[in-house]
């Protein structure tokens, strides 16, 4: 949705059925950064149960009712499994990343204020809009490059996160060659490296689409 669609909802639209709308967002937001919580802990758990797994001495886990003695299972659907919840975070933050889009118009549209070359940027917030948005790990640790360089000192501490962001599609590529060297006669190995590289694949042409996309929308708005 591009910025003149969401004006034109609310100029559509009375103030009082606006702010119900804009409460609901808000909600909504909420609800996904709880799943996207829930997510991260997901492909954390998966990455320690491969490692760990790996270097297991032990020949059989039990977990309530549920007992493991094939070890070999857990390197075998790891990729598959941590590929789907990847899969899941990235369309999540997308659909995250239009909720908190749409808030933020509704407020630069409705409260009178200034507005700057950064408020028609992706991802971009103004002070008053990022005090009333849930809080965010992310748009607090970045907004010290909002209104100035983040000059060498925030450089280094700021390009380790970054490169975090790289580490999954890393793991993913270690697990699915360590299935296609050890498991790939087996059947589940062989299924989960084709549903593994698949759901990666998806992964990749999302973020390739959808960047661009926004980068075009972004500059087309800000010469409106």
């Amino acid at each position: 949705m591009t910025r003149q669609e969401i004006v034109q909802f609310i100029n559509d639209n009375d103030v009082e059925r606006i702010i119900d709308y804009n409460d609901k967002l808000f909600d909504t937001v909420k609800e996904l950064n709880k799943r996207n919580d829930r997510l991260s802990l997901f492909l954390i758990v998966i990455v320690l149960a491969y490692f760990l797994t790996s270097k297991a001495t032990f020949s059989s886990l039990s977990i309530g009712p549920f007992s493991i003695n094939d070890f070999t299972i857990i390197p075998k659907l790891a990729p598959l499994l941590f590929a789907y919840f990847l899969l899941e975070f990235a369309l999540l933050n997308g659909h995250r990343a239009e909720v908190l889009k749409t808030i933020k118009w509704i407020h630069l549209t409705l409260y009178k204020q200034e507005l700057t070359k950064k408020d028609f940027q992706e991802g971009q917030y103004s002070f008053f809009t990022r005090l009333i948005l849930p809080f965010s790990k992310w748009t607090e640790i970045y907004k010290v490059s909002d209104d100035k360089p983040i000059g060498c000192v925030g450089l280094f501490l700021l390009t380790p996160l970054t490169i975090i962001l790289l580490l999954p599609f890393y793991f993913e590529v270690i697990a699915i060659k360590n299935l296609i060297d050890n498991y790939w006669s087996d059947w589940i190995g062989k299924a989960s490296v084709i549903l593994s590289i698949w759901l990666i694949l998806i992964i990749i042409y999302y973020y390739i689409t959808l960047a661009p996309s926004r980068l075009q929308t972004a500059v087309k708005e800000e010469k409106k």
